[in-house]
């Protein structure tokens, strides 16, 4: 029956019209990729997407998005999915699902530095003074390290090394 309010519950099972045509409910998928430090996790950039790394039919990859954004000069670990109600689980803030990056740094990481980032930083979002959640910090030699957050400002992880006075 037609249907004329924005609204409405529907059984999968009874079909979706739309005009006159059924409208076909892709399965859910999900991807798990190393994302090369030369692709983006945006389309229509000047990098390759990284999605498109994944072997799909085109009519499933174009429903495909990754969960979560990495730089381009970052490589790592990548969901990949077309399930939006979970990747909303993944990113929502108040869930506070802990990330965890390792860092290259230029200079050498002291106790000092670890202990500043453990307590959380300031760095600037949008123009705007940040005082970031505390982070996890662990010492891999004195140029690595693992820092894990539950935040996700854009660019986070190198904001808060940079203002303890070290580069990624």
């Amino acid at each position: 029956k037609p249907v004329r309010e924005l609204g409405f519950l529907f059984s999968p099972k009874q079909g979706l019209f739309v005009d006159g045509k059924p409208l076909v409910l892709l399965p859910l998928r999900y991807f798990v990729i190393n994302k090369p430090h030369t692709t983006t996790c945006q389309k229509n950039e000047k990098y390759p997407y990284v999605v498109d790394r994944i072997v799909v039919d085109e009519k499933t990859k174009k429903t495909l998005f990754t969960v979560g954004r990495l730089d381009v000069p970052t490589m790592g670990l990548l969901i990949v999915t077309n399930d939006g109600k979970l990747a909303q689980r993944l990113l929502e803030p108040r869930k506070e699902i802990t990330k965890k990056y390792k860092a290259l740094l230029k200079q050498p990481l002291t106790d000092s530095m670890i202990a500043t980032l453990e307590k959380g930083v300031t760095i600037s979002v949008d123009g705007i003074p940040y005082k970031t959640k505390p982070a996890a910090v662990e010492q891999i030699d004195k140029n690595n390290c693992f820092v894990s957050i539950t935040e996700g400002k854009y660019r986070q992880v190198r904001l808060m090394l940079e203002a303890v006075g070290n580069r990624v």
